[in-house]
């Protein structure tokens, strides 16, 4: 196999790959009914049940409301893997849908005038410690909210994984990273709500995790809520699975946030009892005689505070709510107030649409950290299809290659790959067999040559 050879079968592939990941291909659309009917609601869980079954996963819960009611509420598949099945009233860990969940308890600290959201945070942790950037204006607790604190989205207090430590010494523990000013630009980092989950433990004098049990959890009758998987893994949490392959396997029971002290994605709850704090997002901080926060508060946390992006972004960020545009659909924008959860073997999404009055949970108990970046993450296509379909429109799917092909194709450019660069490798051993054969014919002649030079006459 010569060298040219070689470079060119090397860059077949990587063109092969780049047009498998990069090149547009336009979506397929689905017949759409009306939403929000019974009719409707028959036609959507005919839709997931089949792609759920196409995509191969492996169970989802569903609740949708309108107004202050629940319209629908479906549990599809499995909670694990003895075939117990998806109900509403199944917990999953929600990843990022955790950070409004605490933006309401710095919230309901602000209205008791324990916090104000303009004051600095080292007004209230005066110990704090930096690196990078030194702040030229304090960080105060509504950029800790928005995400505009300047802190790096890869600070980190360490590794909350079968960690002890609690919440307070983590932070003391580790220098938090400045990469830019405060209040200048958008940076999505957890660290910021951890902070922030801190802060409600500092002036509540609570632990976080008794706080939002409390004071969120316990008002909103939220029963199936808990504030680390340790403490739903006795109450029927979800098994979490991983796409290897394009199917599903599950993981290990995850030991996430050991001590319950994550306030940036490790809160536990089903889809029931997010749709009750939905509900009272949705209705001026209430529901029903309970009052979670005052409706100029909800507004507060509602209102994009930042952009997102750079020029021409359509989504802003508000305290703890994402905001604007949710998906350009082949329909139309959809736009929302939303916020959406990624963990290990865990995907989730809370979406509120304001002008029609509606709003969803969808739960998954699959993610994959990597296939959620790629097009065909099948609970990120559900997702943007359930919310197109409640939005009046057409379910639109990526119809290019699905999980399966891709990993064929990419295990097969792999394979190709690992066998060029082994090729000189494999050549090396042929030749060697080459030299010792070659090295044994030659001794084999020496001796024989000797063995016929003693045989001439006049040998001794």
């Amino acid at each position: 196999m010569s060298q040219r050879f070689k470079w060119y079968v090397s860059l077949l592939l990587l063109g092969l790959l780049g047009f498998f990941l990069v090149t547009p291909i336009p979506f397929a659309n689905a017949t759409g009914t009306p939403p929000l009917s019974a009719h409707g609601f028959q036609q959507l869980d005919a839709l997931i049940t089949s792609k759920m079954q196409q995509w191969h996963i492996p169970g989802m819960a569903l609740r949708i409301v309108q107004g202050d009611q629940v319209v629908h509420s479906r549990g599809f598949g499995n909670a694990d893997t003895s075939g117990h099945p998806v109900t509403p009233q199944t917990p999953f860990i929600i990843g990022s849908i955790s950070k409004p969940l605490t933006a309401t308890a710095i919230m309901q600290l602000v209205e008791q005038r324990k916090l104000a959201l303009d004051t600095p945070i080292l007004s209230y942790l005066p110990w704090l410690q930096f690196a990078g950037q030194t702040p030229k204006l304090p960080i105060t607790i509504r950029q800790l909210l928005a995400h505009t604190s300047g802190i790096s989205a890869s600070a980190s207090f360490g590794d909350a994984v079968n960690d002890q430590t609690s919440l307070e010494q983590r932070v003391r523990d580790h220098l938090i990273t400045l990469d830019r000013q405060p209040g200048t630009t958008f940076e999505y980092a957890n660290t910021n709500y951890e902070l922030l989950g801190l802060l409600v433990q500092m002036v509540s004098h609570e632990s976080y995790s008794l706080y939002i049990q409390q004071h969120i959890f316990t008002p909103l009758k939220m029963d199936n809520s808990f504030t680390s998987p340790q403490g739903a893994s006795e109450h029927g949490l979800a098994q979490a699975y991983t796409w290897a392959f394009g199917f599903p396997v599950p993981l290990l029971p995850l030991p996430i946030s050991a001590t319950g002290d994550d306030p940036s994605g490790s809160l536990v709850t089903s889809a029931g009892d997010l749709s009750r704090y939905m509900i009272a997002e949705m209705n001026g901080g209430r529901i029903g005689t309970t009052t979670l926060l005052s409706s100029a508060d909800i507004t507060t946390t509602q209102t994009p505070a930042i952009h997102m992006g750079g020029e021409g972004e359509r989504r802003g960020y508000g305290l703890g709510w994402m905001t604007g545009e949710y998906l350009d659909a082949p329909g139309g924008a959809i736009q929302g107030i939303w916020h959406g959860g990624t963990t290990i073997g865990y995907n989730s999404i809370l979406f509120m649409q304001p002008q029609q009055h509606w709003g969803v949970v969808m739960l998954f108990n699959i993610n994959n950290l990597f296939i959620n970046t790629l097009p065909f993450d099948p609970s990120e296509m559900l997702k943007q299809g359930v919310i197109q379909f409640l939005s009046g429109m057409s379910p639109s799917f990526y119809p290019g290659p699905g999980m399966q092909t891709f990993y064929l194709v990419t295990d097969s450019i792999l394979a190709l790959a690992t066998l060029i660069m082994l090729w000189p490798l494999f050549r090396l051993f042929h030749w060697q067999r080459c030299l010792r054969k070659r090295y044994s014919e030659q001794k084999m002649n020496w001796w024989q040559w000797l063995r016929l030079g003693g045989a001439l006459p006049g040998s001794y």
